[in-house]
């Protein structure tokens, strides 16, 4: 289910994505988009919404009104297992128009 605006040629979920990815873009930093831990449509397969890159890989999430699967405890360690790192984990509304979305990039991960 996506909201008819694309980064790096992927549908975006929901708008606090677009202009989270839009908003890295703007500040010019390198990141993935839909990033895959597993064999894609495999079972226990992952997908992060960005990776980005500072110079390490942080993996952020960005948290709507819905949920990436069930259990967030094994999608998190997954995440966690891959990265050596927990996900930072965005609320929606923290990024929902750009000038926010840049606002939580610069305060939170620059």
């Amino acid at each position: 289910m996506g909201v008819g605006v694309f980064l790096q040629g992927k549908e975006c979920d929901s708008l606090p994505e677009y202009f989270f990815g839009t908003a890295l873009e703007k500040l010019y930093l390198d990141y993935k988009f839909h990033w895959g831990i597993g064999l894609a449509g495999t079972a226990g397969t992952v997908e992060v919404d960005f990776v980005v890159y500072m110079p390490g890989a942080i993996p952020v999430e960005i948290n709507g009104d819905y949920w990436h699967q069930k259990d967030e405890t094994i999608r998190d360690a997954t995440i966690r297992s891959y990265f050596m790192r927990d996900p930072i984990k965005v609320e929606a509304e923290k990024v929902d128009s750009l000038p926010k979305a840049i606002n939580w990039i610069k305060r939170n991960l620059i």
